[in-house]
């Protein structure tokens, strides 16, 4: 095998993909109203990601995404395809509980992310979770991510059957809730701003920028708006890490690379996986653009070799991930990550197969 340059884990490809979903979030607004600013940036940056969810009707109750992204439908670069998201966006000025079911074993979290981009507390696992009113901001997002194999139509009815289960109810059943208005954002003012923290997001990676009210752990507004540049709803270093790293390579070869597996905090209630993406940073494949503990072959030495082509020049391994593009970018989500041991995980170099 050939060796070939080491992958930089630094995020500046990135740039241009975040660039353009920032043109996307232009739409949401035609009327100068709040000028944004590196003081509310991070609650602009909430209330538009949370539009889209609450007009798909996660406005005082959730709203789940059934299946796997569709690829003509990526809202935005570097979507997640390890877990099916639901949302509710709700008015948080009285005590709410929300209910998780027993499941089979899988990962599931539920992210409750007040107006300021912080994340107020994280629940795993079945079981009734209460949100006081007195403890955050007066109108706060749930995310729930519920594990799932994207290739397996049974596993993902299965998840679906899951998320069913799932409510959201107040305390007091006698209150009558606000409802969540879209925010209005002067988008000139949005666009200048955005931009600089994508191209320091490029520049610094987003490690260490996403608050965890529950540990005590606040990171600086600058830290803040550096990660919600990226994408709506990260959630912090304890709960989940991204490892991102570019390749510039010839799609029409294979290549193979043998990575440790990355170091958990829990491994009963946390996973891992691998997503490739094209050189925009977008899934270009329906199957073989994600791999993930549940299905990854491991090596006798608790490491697990991964291939980089297609089945063609390949040919019929496991571990496969579709090469779509010269140019492409891979994503490892760890989540329940060994904070301290990631600090000095490095995933394996490229080669190719002769």
């Amino acid at each position: 095998m050939a060796a070939l340059n080491k992958p930089t884990l630094e995020m500046n490809s990135m740039k241009k993909s975040l660039l353009a979903s920032a043109l996307t979030l232009v739409a949401f607004s035609v009327t100068a109203a709040v000028e944004v600013t590196k003081e509310n940036y991070s609650t602009a940056m909430f209330d538009m990601g949370m539009t889209v969810e609450a007009n798909n009707g996660a406005r005082q109750d959730w709203h789940h995404h059934r299946a796997p992204i569709a690829l003509d439908k990526q809202p935005a670069p570097m979507m997640n395809r390890d877990t099916l998201y639901s949302f509710v966006i709700a008015d948080a000025q009285s005590d709410i509980k929300v209910t998780i079911p027993e499941m089979d074993g899988r990962y599931v979290s539920v992210q409750v992310m007040n107006h300021n981009h912080e994340t107020a507390q994280m629940f795993y696992g079945a079981g009734e979770h209460i949100i006081k009113a007195d403890e955050t901001t007066d109108y706060i997002a749930f995310y729930a991510r519920t594990q799932m194999n994207a290739s397996s139509p049974e596993d993902i009815a299965k998840a679906n059957g899951f998320q069913d289960q799932m409510s959201f109810e107040y305390v007091d059943s006698s209150y009558q809730p606000e409802i969540y208005k879209d925010g209005v954002w002067d988008m000139d003012s949005f666009k200048k701003i955005h931009q600089h923290y994508v191209e320091l997001a490029g520049e610094k990676g987003i490690l260490h920028t996403m608050s965890d009210l529950e540990r005590g752990v606040i990171v600086s507004q600058e830290a803040t708006n550096r990660g919600v540049s990226v994408a709506t709803g990260l959630l912090p270093d304890a709960h989940a890490q991204y490892i991102n790293t570019d390749y510039h390579l010839d799609a029409s070869k294979c290549y193979v690379a043998t990575h440790d597996v990355p170091p958990q905090a829990d491994t009963k209630l946390g996973f891992y996986s691998i997503t490739i993406y094209d050189e925009d940073i977008y899934l270009a494949t329906d199957e073989h653009s994600i791999i993930t503990n549940s299905d990854i072959t491991l090596n006798d030495d608790n490491t697990f070799t991964v291939y980089y082509g297609n089945t063609e020049t390949c040919g019929d391994v496991a571990n496969l991930l579709h090469v779509p593009t010269n140019e492409f970018t891979t994503t490892m989500r760890v989540y329940l990550p060994d904070v301290e041991a990631m600090n000095h995980y490095q995933v394996g170099e490229l080669t190719e197969v002769n």
